[in-house]
């Protein structure tokens, strides 16, 4: 990784580091890097399903640090939905927040023959919910 930071910034692209650690871990691992290059892809439903804070983390990584951002329930596969476990609603609050206006990736499936009619269902529940500048 250390070695691909030079090239990175030569090209201006990100290094995106989507892992399962908390912000805090990331946000070591960036400051050992020391280049602005070195961000988080920060994922909602893995990090929620991993007990974290996610507003707090997204807050605490700020618009700086996160590249592009993985939606997803690990519960369900619409968003916003009552099984859900992560609280989208929360999440974009604290997007919000911090000014973010980069991707949104949608990492979802659909039920089996429902593919199209539920990807359809989470891009509308991004649209309302999600609002960025």
């Amino acid at each position: 990784l250390f070695r691909s930071v030079p090239r990175a910034e030569d090209a201006g692209v990100a290094l995106g580091l989507e892992n399962t650690l908390t912000a805090k871990q990331n946000l070591d691992i960036i400051d050992r890097i020391g280049s602005k290059i070195a961000q988080v892809y920060y994922d909602v439903g893995n990090s929620t399903g991993n007990g974290y804070d996610v507003p707090n983390e997204i807050r605490l990584l700020g618009n700086d640090r996160i590249c592009e951002v993985h939606l997803k329930d690990r519960k369900t596969k619409i968003l916003g939905s009552p099984e859900g476990q992560v609280d989208m609603k929360k999440c974009a609050d604290a997007f919000t927040a911090i000014g973010y206006n980069k991707w949104l990736v949608l990492e979802t499936s659909g039920r089996k023959g429902k593919f199209i009619e539920d990807t359809r269902k989470n891009v509308a529940f991004v649209k309302k919910t999600f609002r960025m500048a």
